[in-house]
């Protein structure tokens, strides 16, 4: 029984570490291979009205990401998701480092870093667009980012709409 429970803490001690290493923040370093984002992707037109306040957001802090739809519509025609991807540039595409909690109340809601190969998944609750969530930024270092969010358009598939946003340094 001994060598059972000292597998079993070794276990548990192994996992609560992997997700220690998993939930830590970017500690405010770049991603690897992530830069600033030039000036035209910067100014890129987005499908879906996203509009986060405020913009410039210091890096930690909490924001208010408004959810819109262009053109109007009946509000159950369009669908969000509880997360949103926050993106940084490589060098010649935007890739998602992050995923955000979207917090339908004050607060801001979790981050979950993303790693490569590992598949990271929100609860599949939807909220009709429009709507206004809050989210919490990602401890980055300042510089020139993006949400990107998936709408789902009832009977014509899903649209994928993005803000730029200027994070500055946290404090």
């Amino acid at each position: 029984m001994p060598d059972r429970w000292l597998s079993i803490r070794a276990a548990a001690s192994l996992v609560v570490g992997l997700l220690a290493a998993a939930c830590a923040g970017a500690g405010g370093t770049a991603p690897s291979g992530c830069r600033s984002a030039p000036v035209e992707e910067r100014n890129s037109s987005s499908p879906i009205s996203l509009t986060l306040t405020p913009n410039p957001v210091r890096a930690g802090g909490i924001a208010t990401l408004e959810i819109g739809v262009d053109p109007p519509a009946p509000e159950s025609t369009y669908m969000v998701g509880w997360g949103a991807d926050w993106q940084c540039w490589d060098g010649s595409a935007w890739v998602s480092t992050h995923l955000l909690e979207q917090s339908p109340g004050p607060g801001g809601g979790s981050i979950v870093e993303r790693s490569p190969g590992v598949t990271v998944t929100m609860p599949a609750i939807g909220y009709f667009a429009p709507f206004t969530f809050t989210v919490t930024v990602p401890d980055v270092p300042a510089g020139w980012y993006r949400i990107s969010e998936t709408l789902g358009v009832h009977e014509q598939g899903e649209t994928v709409g993005y803000q730029t946003v200027e994070v500055v340094a946290g404090g």
